[in-house]
């Protein structure tokens, strides 16, 4: 099972899990999807608006079924595989988006058969894709190769999770994906700010801007001065996303001050700093393995990240 994806490079092979690798492209065994895919004049596509348009997928994430046979059933198990493996893929293209931070999405996939014959009987090209909720303007293959190392951790520390503490840190990162894919600073700020409270929140609104800026400070750690720049990031983003939610929009001459004696910064710089404190928070939760409960973390730890 082959599943091209963009926003990912990488120099050379790396298993991700025991069963799933990412590698090149360019390392995949010649196929009639893979000409298509690389032949494909993506300058023409008239189909879909954006900076996919311009760049073909440069990897690709491969599970590989040994000895099965050719045909099965419904009610054989290995039909249940494929459906568990493209969880299993979906989760780990969600969970790159942290290494960077990045906007790693799906491109097209199939299935490929090692098989020289049976892969020259499939008759036709047969490829599958998913729609894009947000199309990047920026060109997603401008991220650097992928820190093999990180990626791996990364994967591993996300499937590892249970219960609620993985579902909100899918929503966290599905958000973070928006927010890095948004084209405006108020709609960046907005998704952002969903994925800080979906993982810091403790079922109560009040002073919730005081408490997520305190908890990201306390949760990530650091040195003073780093927890201090962290709460002032979060804080500001604040500001911006009540902007957005009270005027319907940002003003793009919008400048904020981090900190007393720091010069201003502009509202978009702000809130890239937030995504990338989000993405260290989301770090911290997945080498934990799991999301404090606030009401005690508030008390009792002090010490903040591990």
């Amino acid at each position: 099972m082959i599943t091209l994806i963009r926003g990912a490079p990488v120099t050379t092979s790396v298993d991700l899990t025991s069963r799933l690798r990412l590698v090149p492209l360019s390392d995949l065994p010649d196929s009639p999807q893979k000409r298509r895919m690389t032949s494909f004049d993506f300058s023409q596509r008239p189909s879909v608006a954006g900076m996919l348009d311009w760049e073909p997928p440069s990897s690709a994430l491969v599970i590989s079924y040994p000895k099965h046979p050719f045909l099965v059933g419904q009610e054989d198990p290995v039909a249940g595989d494929y459906i568990a493996d493209s969880d299993l893929v979906s989760d780990a293209i969600l969970a790159l988006t942290i290494v960077g931070p990045r906007i790693v999405i799906h491109a097209v996939n199939w299935f490929s058969f090692d098989d020289p014959d049976l892969e020259a009987a499939r008759l036709g090209v047969s490829l599958s894709s998913r729609n894009v909720e947000v199309i990047p303007n920026r060109r997603l293959e401008a991220f650097p190769p992928l820190d093999a190392a990180m990626a791996q951790q990364a994967v591993e520390a996300f499937i590892s999770l249970k219960g609620s503490a993985k579902e909100k840190v899918r929503i966290a990162l599905s958000r973070l994906r928006l927010a890095l894919s948004r084209h405006s600073t108020g709609d960046k700020a907005l998704e952002v700010a969903i994925a800080f409270e979906t993982l810091l929140e403790d079922g109560g609104n009040a002073e919730m801007t005081h408490k997520i800026k305190v908890r990201t400070a306390r949760l990530i750690g650091g040195s003073p001065a780093e927890r201090e720049r962290n709460a002032a990031i979060v804080g500001k983003t604040y500001e911006v996303r009540s902007a957005v939610v009270h005027k319907g929009h940002v003003d793009p001459s919008m400048s904020l001050r981090l900190r007393q004696g720091e010069a201003k910064v502009s509202a978009e710089s702000v809130v890239a700093l937030a995504m990338e404190v989000c993405a260290k928070l989301i770090w911290t939760i997945l080498r934990r393995q799991n999301i404090p409960v606030w009401t005690s973390f508030d008390v009792a730890e002090h010490t903040g990240g591990e």
